[in-house]
């Protein structure tokens, strides 16, 4: 058993005793099979207490000191108990204790663990390089080790990639596993500087490398072939939903009146893939939206075209700031190549 989970045990014990404990009182901890205090030696609980008593949240007292409520249990041939004053301090120590529970790499899902060690393993590839301890690495990488973080090159899964790496970064400082990062912008282009002690440093990449490794065989987890990353080109996923008059842009949405004719214009522009690729010209646009039968039907109507495309745009960049999502003159109109 090692020293983390005996100490989980006395203080899940005193926790437990604590409550059985009236007001006014100390607080007998006694060594039973139950709480499992009775797995544990008794120097090794002792060296536990008195570790909690120099930090100020338990003070041990003399069992012939102690206010109990029944009085002193009969001394068998073993102590089978310890006399406690739980201080005030206690409780707001245990929450601390358990967010640090929370957050331990033993208590951590897969992917979050997966997330913290794909960047632990980018700064050890780095220190083998460089050999320093401050290092330097994009934060999008231009090959991603692990295709579940990241499953398709799009806007959206770069931003919550890059997103991921920095809170793993952030969760690497606060552990005291790195002692410093910085980063110089705020998008995918940036370039993380990040410094530490590589001694508390490589304790800790062997321990995660261990617990990928334990995980990965109880989970039965394989994993993908890595995906390169494009730095120049990426593809932004657009989507119109002509039922709810909405667009969507990477999660970001405008609304319409589904039956204008800006709506049917995004509509027809983003039906289908050939529809998406397509230059479009003034007459097909407004012959396919308003229907028109004739060359001189479809000219009377040649004025609506412009003003929608323009007037499009425009209302698209003052409700989510896109402001290229349609490339168009007087006479055609397409999607822009980025958004297909």
């Amino acid at each position: 058993m090692t020293y983390e989970e005996k100490f989980d045990i006395v203080i899940r014990a005193i926790k437990e005793a604590v409550k059985m404990t009236p007001s006014g009182y100390n607080t007998k901890l006694k060594i039973t099979y139950e709480n499992k205090l009775q797995d544990l030696d008794l120097d090794d609980i002792s060296s536990i207490l008195y570790k909690l008593n120099d930090q100020k949240v338990i003070k041990i007292i003399s069992t012939a000191n102690a206010k109990f409520l029944t009085g002193l249990d009969p001394w068998s041939e073993e102590q089978d108990y310890y006399a406690l004053d739980v201080l005030d301090t206690f409780e707001s120590w245990y929450e601390k204790y358990l967010l640090q529970q929370k957050t331990s790499l033993q208590n951590l899902d897969y992917i979050n663990l997966l997330r913290i060690y794909d960047v632990v393993l980018t700064i050890n590839e780095q220190i083998q390089i460089v050999n320093k301890t401050t290092v330097h690495f994009p934060l999008l990488p231009s090959l991603i080790r692990f295709q579940v973080l990241f499953p398709a090159d799009t806007i959206g899964f770069r931003e919550e990639y890059c997103d991921n790496r920095l809170s793993s970064l952030k969760y690497l400082k606060d552990k005291g596993t790195i002692e410093e990062y910085t980063h110089n912008r705020d998008n995918w282009d940036t370039v993380v500087t990040v410094s530490l002690r590589l001694s508390k440093f490589d304790d800790f990449y062997k321990t995660i490398r261990d617990e990928y490794v334990k995980q990965n065989k109880s989970n039965e987890k394989s994993e993908t072939t890595p995906l390169k990353i494009n730095q120049k080109k990426v593809s932004i996923r657009v989507t119109y939903d002509p039922k709810k008059g909405e667009l969507d842009i990477e999660g970001k949405k405008v609304k319409f009146n589904k039956d204008s004719f800006r709506a049917k214009l995004l509509e027809l522009l983003l039906k289908d893939d050939k529809s998406r690729k397509k230059e479009w010209s003034w007459d097909e646009v407004i012959e396919t939206i308003e229907d028109t039968k004739g060359k001189e039907a479809t000219k009377e109507n040649k004025n609506k075209f412009y003003p929608a495309c323009d007037g499009l745009t425009k209302h698209i960049a003052s409700k989510i700031g896109v402001n290229d999502l349609l490339t168009f003159t007087k006479s055609t109109v397409q999607l822009n190549s980025k958004y297909l």
